[in-house]
């Protein structure tokens, strides 16, 4: 994901916390335009069930457009991010991972 400009500049934790906040209103927002500026293209997708290989922005709008009608459906308003860990930062590329919370109309996992 590439949502903070790309520099030769290794990001701080700070860089990384805002991307993450970001990341995570525009999710619970289900703002597709700033999800799909959030990524690097082309990109690969990893999660717990799979990975995706995404080349365009428009394929990430696909993406979350149909994964955030169904997390709705679920009663899923939300999402909260935890255990944010960086694992590679090169050149302007930054790797890492984190754990998502789904969160219900009242703020609860």
């Amino acid at each position: 994901m590439s949502g903070i400009a790309r520099t030769a500049d290794p990001m701080t934790s700070t860089d990384v916390t805002t991307f993450f906040d970001r990341y995570a209103s525009a999710l619970g927002g289900s703002d597709l335009d700033a999800l799909a500026d959030a990524y690097a293209y082309p990109s690969l997708a990893v999660t717990r069930s799979g990975r995706q290989a995404i080349g365009a922005p428009d394929e990430t709008r696909s993406f979350f457009r149909a994964n955030g009608e169904r997390y709705r459906a679920q009663g899923i308003t939300g999402v909260r991010i935890v255990d944010v860990r960086a694992t590679y930062d090169e050149d302007g590329l930054w790797i890492g991972f984190a754990d998502l919370e789904n969160l219900d109309p009242d703020g609860q996992v």
